[in-house]
């Protein structure tokens, strides 16, 4: 993180150092290090609306809202809703608005909206699906299981879901998301 962090300080290119901060706070709400996350999406931010690059300025916010979404459900899941609406202002559902939708989604069954939590992991889901980028799928089928325990499912469904949440990590490489989904599984 330091060396990307340093070669992007280095580029005269903003919009450049917006990108590498954006990433390195989304790097951490991988890893659920939100204090870090929050740092530097802070930085992306405050750079990215004093330079007028709104893309970045969004992306950063929605980490931001991330950030939280353990700590405030609420305030996570309304301004995840703004940071989403904004990118579709900007006519740009990038490829992590359904990364988003998926915290939206885990703040709101937080909050006991289970309904509403439904919804985001469902659209998420059907984005994925139709755009091909699929590599936040992992994490939506895992907290699809929590909602699928909160709407009252069957164990055998949560499991199917938790299932498919370590299958589609394993498949894709990713040891953060096979142990989350896989820690969820032995609660079921």
């Amino acid at each position: 993180m330091d060396e990307i962090l340093r070669l992007a300080e280095a580029q005269k290119q903003i919009g450049t150092l917006c990108w590498a901060l954006y990433w390195l706070s989304f790097t951490c709400l991988i890893q659920r290090d939100f204090e870090r996350a929050g740092a530097f999406a802070d930085r992306a931010v405050s750079l990215a609306k004093e330079q007028g690059i709104g893309i970045w300025a969004t992306a950063g916010e929605l980490s931001q809202a991330a950030t939280v979404v353990v700590a405030d459900p609420g305030r996570a899941a309304a301004l995840i809703g703004v940071g989403l609406s904004s990118l579709e202002a900007l006519e740009s559902r990038c490829y992590f608005h359904s990364t988003y939708l998926c915290f939206q989604g885990e703040a709101l069954l937080r909050l006991g909206r289970v309904a509403e939590a439904r919804r985001a992991i469902d659209g998420a889901l059907a984005m994925t699906a139709r755009t091909g980028l699929s590599w936040w799928d992992a994490e939506l089928h895992r907290i699809r299981a929590a909602v699928i325990r909160a709407e009252g499912g069957s164990n055998a469904a949560v499991r199917e879901a938790l299932t498919r949440a370590v299958a589609i990590a394993e498949q894709q490489g990713s040891e953060t998301f096979r142990r989350r989904a896989a820690a969820d599984m032995g609660t079921t």
